[in-house]
């Protein structure tokens, strides 16, 4: 009788064990899911003044080249290619990479206002707070 006792303890440890990593699991995949499908946005810096696009991204859709598909739509005319020398720096490579991974909200852009006179200003509202 102590035998079974004993075998139904240690199935009854065993049991628990699996049960708490199936949780453990669960509450890692709702975590992630909820981080991944968070709305990015999408800067461009204007001489500190900063306009949003009004088209947000899913965290997991945030790729460089989604990032300039998204901002040839945004163009006057989307028959030609924009041109931002800041696409090509480091610092904009490295806030993407930070988004993916979690840290931050917003692709920030830094554009002059000649770069930024080829966008439709429809397709932008200007941020009044740093917290927006």
């Amino acid at each position: 009788m102590f035998e079974f006792l004993v075998s139904n303890g240690v199935n009854a440890f065993i049991n628990f064990i699996t049960l708490a990593g199936v949780v453990v699991n669960i509450g890692m995949f709702l975590r992630k899911n909820r981080k991944e499908n968070s709305v990015i946005g999408l800067v461009l810096n204007v001489n500190g003044i900063k306009y949003k696009a009004k088209y947000p991204f899913l965290r997991k859709h945030i790729q460089r080249s989604e990032i300039k598909g998204v901002l040839k739509d945004l163009l006057i005319d989307q028959n030609k290619w924009f041109k931002i020398k800041y696409l090509s720096d480091e610092r904009f490579i490295k806030n993407v990479l930070d988004v993916q991974k979690g840290k931050g909200n917003a692709i920030i852009i830094k554009c002059d206002p000649a770069e930024f006179e080829q966008f439709d200003k429809n397709n932008f509202e200007i941020l009044k707070d740093e917290n927006e």
